[in-house]
Order: structure tokens, then sequence, then C-alpha cells
């Protein structure tokens, strides 16, 4: 083997289950290189360590190794331990000469993400909470008075059927739960990785008065728009391409889905885009980072008020600290 081939660590199925409670993620391997495997190798015994850390680069692996195993908190890199089956200490063993038998690895260098939604033709009405009600275009549903209607594409096309958010993952049920108790209407809101638009329309069902989607894929931003459009919501909501700095001005309140590093690199930037004593919601993380998550957004100015837990996720509520 050539230090310059590929070195990919298949992962068993036990290890994608733990890796998928811990970050949330799912990949079918880790993959580096043979000549960065022999330097974290090297690296990790010279620091005389039990563990090897599989990481982007021997920084990396010194400051997680300094740090401590597994730790999760709002220190960065966020790491995991995983132990390692005898087939795959043995197939590293024969690269690096060294049996080791745990290793780490920080789950933010890669991008294999756990909830993809597929979206399914046959899809029917989808009760969330006390009065919204998802509906695929074209669903015939009568709804009661109290019934607040999301309708969303149908995902019969390559650009909404590859889109986030059709409203079946935990992700998305704990924002609109939130967003029941803690949105008040006639505000501003801004919704940060939109998706199909599924909470931008929530938004604008519960009385807001504007509501900005941003996303930085555009096939969701052609979905979100589709979204608007089926609920006659143009006036309400606006869609754009981009992150923060596609909205200008401060916002009563934002809605983030995201991914735990998305939160944690824009913590500061939602701080600035809130009026004081806005409305943080964020979801898109898994119980075991929500301490982390938690501690990243007070430091930037936040005060933690609430959490709901749905399946291993959580939805978070913050407030931005009044001067």
């Amino acid at each position: 083997m050539n230090t310059s081939d590929e070195f990919d660590l298949i992962l068993t199925k036990q290890q994608r289950r733990e890796i998928y409670q811990k970050c949330g993620l799912v990949p079918a391997k880790i993959a580096t290189s043979v000549l960065n495997l022999i330097k974290l190798s090297l690296a990790a015994r010279a620091m005389k360590s039990e563990v090897l850390p599989l990481v982007a680069n021997t920084a990396t692996a010194k400051l997680i190794l300094e740090r401590g195993q597994d730790l999760m908190s709002v220190e960065q890199p966020y790491a995991i331990t995983l132990e390692l089956t005898p087939e795959q200490r043995e197939l590293i063993k024969n690269t690096v000469d060294k049996d080791w038998q745990r290793l780490m690895f920080c789950p933010d260098e890669h991008d294999n993400i756990a909830y993809i939604e597929q979206w399914e033709p046959n899809i029917s009405a989808k009760r969330v909470e006390d009065s919204f009600v998802i509906l695929p275009e074209g669903f015939d549903y009568s709804p009661s008075s109290s019934d607040k209607l999301i309708w969303l594409p149908r995902g019969d096309d390559d650009k909404t059927k590859n889109t986030f958010g059709k409203g079946y993952h935990p992700t998305t049920l704990t924002v609109l739960r939130l967003m029941e108790k803690h949105l008040k209407a006639g505000s501003s809101v801004l919704d940060v990785g939109t998706g199909s638009g599924v909470l931008a329309v929530a938004a604008a069902r519960l009385g807001a008065k504007s509501v900005l989607a941003v996303d930085v894929d555009s096939n969701a931003v052609y979905t979100a728009q589709k979204a608007a459009e089926l609920n006659d919501l143009e006036d309400v909501i606006e869609v754009k391409v981009g992150s923060l700095d596609s909205a200008d001005g401060v916002y009563d309140s934002i809605i983030a889905n995201l991914f735990p590093k998305v939160i944690i690199s824009l913590a500061q930037e939602f701080s600035e885009k809130l009026v004081s004593g806005g409305l943080l919601l964020v979801s898109g993380v898994v119980s075991a980072r929500a301490a982390g998550i938690v501690a990243v957004l007070e430091t930037a100015g936040f005060e933690h008020h609430e959490s709901v837990s749905l399946q291993d996720w959580e939805g978070l509520v913050f407030y931005k600290k009044t001067l």
C-alpha cells in the first residue's frame, strides 16, 4: 500500500448507530490517506495516547488528545470515541504497525447527513401539535376552523424531492411545537436554512407580519418559493439564496434548523440579527450535543429558556439578553 493511497475504514452497523446517537450523522466509512494515517498514529504514540485520532490532520489530533476523549462540550472540535472490531484493528495494524483498539474522529469533518427525507408521492395529511396540518399539493382535505394548513410540493421533480423538510423528521417537528408556543403574531421572522419552506409557512400561519426564508441550496429556494405560492403567502414570505448575509436589518425571531457546526459558526451573527429580547428557535441537534450548543449560544449573548426532545433530537428555545 502506497502512502498516497486512500485508506477507508468501513464502519459496522453498531458503530454507525452509536455515531448517529451522538451526532446525527451516519457515515458508512471514515476515509483518509495512508500517509495521514501514519502521521496520526505517530503523533498519538508520541503523546502516549491509547486512542488513535482518525481526523483531518495532526494539529486536530493533538488538540483533541490534549483535551480528552469523547468530550461533549462547547470546545471544538467535537470528537467521538469508537471501539474497533478485530478486523478493523488488523487493517490499521497492517498499515501503521500498531494495534489500536479505539479511535476518535470528528463528525463535523464529514458531510454525510442522516436527516435526508425521501419525498413520497402518496403521503397524506399529517397533524402536528394542536393546529398545524401538513399536506401534499392537491390533497383532498376538509379543515376545521382551527387548522393551520401548510401545503408543500409533492416532490415529483428533482429540485423538490432532494430538498429537506417534508415535515416528518423530528428536527422539523420539534421546531413546529416550539413555534406554536413562543412565536408571536406580528413578528418579523428570519428562517435560516429554510429547506422546503415548511417553517416559513408555519410562521406566516401563526401571524408573522413578514418572513425572510434563506438557504444556500438553490433547490431549497425553488421549493420554498413554490411552497409560498401554494399557500398564497407570497405577500408575507420572501425567499432568497444565501444565509444570514442575505438578510438586511434585524428581526424579532430567528428559526434555525441547521447542523450543529453551522449553528456554532453563526452564533454571534444570530445575536447581531435579533432585536434585544428577540426569539431564537434552534433545531437539528441530537440530544448528545445539546449542552454544547446551549453553551455556545449563551456565550453569544442568549438565555436558554426551554428544550423539547423527540427521538434523540432537541429543539431549543433562546431569547437574546436584553440590554
